[in-house]
This record gives C-alpha cells, sequence and structure tokens, in this order.
C-alpha cells in the first residue's frame, strides 16, 4: 500500500499530466491538510524531483516542469481511464475525494448481475481462509451441489466468477457468482491454485482485423488498438481466461453481423 506522501505526490503528478495544473488549495482540500502542510509537500516534490515543476505566476498554478517525467503514476492514458473508471466505481462503496474533475459513467454497470450479500460474505470468507464450501450452483441447465475451493475472482462478460477447483467434476472452473447460493461447510479437503494448470499458463491468442467488414470499419479497429495495416493484435493472458478473450473479440457485430476480428493462431 502507498505511503501518506507517495499517494499525495501522486496526486500532484495526476493533476500536472492530465489536468491544468495544481494549487496549494487543492492539494489541502483533496487531503484536508492545512494549506502551510500542503505547499511543504509541493516544496518537497520539488526537492526530490528537480524539472517536474514549474510555477506559473501568470495562472498562480504549479504546472509540468520541460522534463517533467511522473515517478508515481502511469503514462499510460488508457491507465488513466481505467482509474478514473474505477474511481467512479469506488464512489458508490465509500465517502472519498475525486482527484479529477472529470467525469466518467460505467454503462456497463447498469446491466450488471445483482450479487447476494451473505452469498458474497460466505465465498469471500473462503478465499481468506482456504476452506472448501458445498454450494449450489444453478446453471441454465441444470442445478447441481458442489464441493468447491475458490482461489480467485474474475470479472468478465461484466459478471463475477470465482475461479475453483470442483469436487463433483475434478476439475478447475469459473463460477458465475450471482448463481451460487445455499452455501455450507464442506468436509472435501482444500486444493489449492499451484494445481490449477490453467490458470498458472499463459497463451499468446493472435487476432486480425476481420478484412470482410467496410474498410473504413478496418481502418478505424486499427486505430483503437494502434494497428498499423500490416499488423495483428497479440493478447497474452492466463490460459484460464483465454474463453472470455475469444468471446469478447470474437462476438458478432450486430450492426455488420459478423465478428470485428478473426482469430490467426494460438500458441503457449
Amino acid at each position: 500500500m502507498k505511503s501518506d506522501t507517495s499517494n499525495r505526490f501522486a496526486y500532484i503528478e495526476t493533476r500536472l499530466q492530465w489536468g491544468d495544473g495544481l494549487t496549494a488549495r487543492e492539494l489541502a482540500e483533496t487531503f484536508r491538510l492545512t494549506r502551510q502542510t500542503a505547499q511543504g509537500l509541493i516544496d518537497e516534490y520539488r526537492r526530490r524531483y528537480p524539472g517536474n515543476l514549474h510555477f506559473d505566476p501568470s495562472v498562480k498554478k504549479q504546472l509540468p516542469g520541460e522534463s517533467f517525467s511522473p515517478r508515481h503514476i502511469s503514462k499510460d492514458a488508457g491507465h488513466f481511464l481505467d482509474y478514473l473508471r474505477g474511481h467512479e466505481l469506488v464512489g458508490y462503496y465509500l465517502d472519498q475525494s475525486e482527484w479529477s474533475e472529470l467525469s466518467l459513467v460505467d454503462v456497463d454497470r447498469f446491466t450488471r448481475p445483482k450479487l447476494n450479500f451473505s452469498n458474497t460474505r460466505e465465498l469471500l470468507a473462503s478465499l481468506r481462509n482456504r476452506h472448501s464450501l458445498r454450494v449450489t450452483y444453478r446453471a441454465k441447465t441444470r442445478h447441481l451441489d458442489r464441493d468447491i475451493c475458490p482461489h480467485s475472482i474474475i470479472f468478465a462478460s461484466n459478471r463475477y466468477h470465482v475461479r475453483a477447483y470442483c469436487h463433483l467434476s475434478g476439475h478447475f472452473l469459473d463460477l458465475v457468482i450471482s448463481r451460487i447460493d445455499n452455501f455450507r461447510a464442506s468436509q472435501e479437503p482444500w486444493v489449492p491454485s499451484s494445481q490449477d494448470g490453467e490458470w498458472n499458463g499463459y497463451a499468446d491468442i493472435v487476432f486480425t482485423v476481420n478484412h470482410s467488414l467496410p474498410h473504413p470499419s478496418v481502418v478505424a479497429i486499427r486505430m483503437d488498438y494502434g494497428l498499423k495495416e500490416s499488423e495483428n493484435l497479440t493478447v497474452t493472458c492466463r490460459k484460464a481466461l483465454a474463453f472470455y478473450v475469444r468471446r469478447e473479440l470474437l462476438a458478432v457485430d450486430l450492426k455488420y453481423g459478423m465478428p470485428r476480428w478473426v482469430e490467426v493462431t494460438a500458441s503457449s
């Protein structure tokens, strides 16, 4: 976990890199500091990272210096938007000051399956304490009692899943959390994640844009992923997650009646 100082330095860099600069008052209000303490933090940041800050008296703000290079945050634009999305979601859980004046709305949240409070508590306790559970899993085709040993939570296809060893099937599999019910203790032995070969192994999955799409769409999709005309998209992920990657990228585009991508090859 970041220290208070590192967290505040990350805020300073966020305002420098993605905002319109920083004042001691803004820093003080965000972290509930005195203005003197906030100014001291700015001075300490300038001392540690010379060249990263420049005070512009015309706007009375700290701006990025000519040699600005962040030390506490990522330069990746996608990571910043992920942060905004994550912070928007955190706002539904606790009262926390926002670091950015920008607004981002997570529309996927509106269609996400609902999670049962008690069931989720039981599942998280099992994950923390590593004890097996007997549950009823209500799949689309049938309802089965299973003894499971959960080890990881997955968010894919706008749903939360749990990766677990299933004593009934004798395999590790993914279960949609909203479909797990009727929790009780299990006498089955715990099976650790170290035995989950699909989870611990990785695969490269290679895709190319579907050239059956209209040419402007092909160009736009390449632009989405920063690909040149001859380049393919390679996704490296846990083997256990490859199904979700394929389902997302190979899904049929409703506008064109065909997928946007075509898988070229897959290798371990």
